[in-house]
Formats: structure tokens, C-alpha cells, sequence
């Protein structure tokens, strides 16, 4: 499992990289914060499902009793290193 923090904070990559996930077979969280609060992704995957989340900022907190991304998920820098291993995620559910 990996998370995201978006540098660029535009909707335009926010677009994109929901459209890439779902290409890919991700299905949106019914956990996810709203679309306009993101300040990051994060995914899941197990062996029925593939799904992407919101995070908004104060789901970003590392404080493991009420974030969501520590310790369970790995931050990744770049926005294709990020793709790469939601790539890798969905071949090995297969």
C-alpha cells in the first residue's frame, strides 16, 4: 500500500490521476473525503478489491490512532512512482 502527496495541487492532476487509477481497475473509497478537501491518495488493495481513497489533511496525520496513513501506508514522491506501484498492486491482485 502506498500514498501520495500531491505537489501540484491543481484538479487537472487530480483528474488525471483518478482517471489512471480507474483505468486500472481502482474504485473509489466510500471512506474518501470530498474531491475539493484531498490533499493526497492513498490505495488499498486485497484479493477482491482494488480501491483508491481521499485523504484530506487531517486524515494525513501520522499519528496512528487518527491518521490514516501511517504506519500502513509508504509515501511515495513522484506522480509515476505512484502509478508504477498501483500498476504492480493491480497485476499481482490478478
Amino acid at each position: 500500500m502506498c500514498y501520495y502527496v500531491f505537489k501540484d495541487d491543481s484538479e487537472h492532476t487530480k483528474e488525471q490521476v483518478i482517471s489512471a487509477l480507474e483505468s486500472r481497475g481502482y474504485i473509489k473509497s466510500e471512506h474518501s473525503c470530498e474531491f475539493k478537501n484531498m490533499k493526497g491518495i492513498g490505495l488499498f488493495v486485497n484479493k477482491w478489491e482494488k480501491v483508491y481513497i481521499f485523504f484530506s489533511e487531517h486524515m494525513m496525520c501520522k499519528d496512528p490512532r487518527i491518521g490514516w496513513v501511517e504506519p500502513y501506508r509508504e509515501k511515495v514522491e513522484e506522480l509515476s512512482d505512484f502509478l508504477n506501484k498501483a500498476s504492480e498492486l493491480a497485476q499481482n491482485l490478478q
